[in-house]
């Protein structure tokens, strides 16, 4: 059955979705090889339909087409008894998660899954939000096969404007690291010096 909602797919038929949507194939091809991709009638079955036939499937193709994300944040999402919740501030977020989101920037799409595991976390009913790096690719596999784009995919729209922001938090959290090193530093060539040792120019 052709979905007509894309909020009603799941992020591994998204993905699917998107790369045929925002391909360079003629537009009829896209149409049905969307439809295919959705039903287990091949595309050669698709390109040998009527002409009739086929206007039923495109109808049907561009309502789902025509449906926009949801881009909402929805902060919380269930599978399988589990809840998985989404950082809402940046204060929360780790140094580790912005360098990991950066890296998938050139190919969100083929990585939406990826990216948003490094948003959501498991995190029960009155618990805190607490990233954990080691339920990463859990998280990703839960999203990817079960998460739903009109649960999940505002998060990223959420993340995209709190980017900047985590930007300039993150430079100015280096900033302050590099501050301190350098304040060790001089306290500890003023102890060196003091005890006959000059170590300025050594490092």
């Amino acid at each position: 059955m052709i979905p007509t909602n894309v909020n009603n797919l799941t992020i591994k038929e998204f993905i699917e979705y998107e790369n045929i949507r925002t391909s360079t194939l003629e537009n009829i091809d896209k149409i049905i090889q969307i439809a295919s991709s959705f039903t287990d009638i091949s595309v050669s079955e698709y390109e040998n339909m009527s002409f009739n036939e086929l206007e039923k499937v495109k109808s049907k193709v561009l309502l789902l087409i025509n449906s926009k994300p949801n881009t909402r944040l929805k902060n919380t999402f269930w599978h399988d008894g589990t809840r998985y919740k989404a950082c809402k501030d940046e204060k929360d977020f780790k140094t580790n998660q912005y360098t990991a989101l950066k890296q998938y920037e050139t190919d969100v799409i083929n990585n939406l899954h990826k990216i948003l595991a490094l948003i959501y976390v498991k995190c029960p009913i009155f618990s805190k939000y607490k990233f954990n790096s080691d339920n990463v690719d859990i998280i990703a596999d839960v999203i990817y096969n079960y998460g739903k784009v009109g649960d999940v995919y505002g998060t990223l729209f959420f993340y995209s404007s709190k980017s900047e922001k985590l930007k300039a938090d993150l430079l100015n959290s280096l900033e302050e690291v590099q501050k301190e090193i350098a304040i060790h530093m001089e306290e500890v060539n003023r102890e060196l010096k003091a005890s006959g040792v000059n170590m300025v120019g050594t490092l």
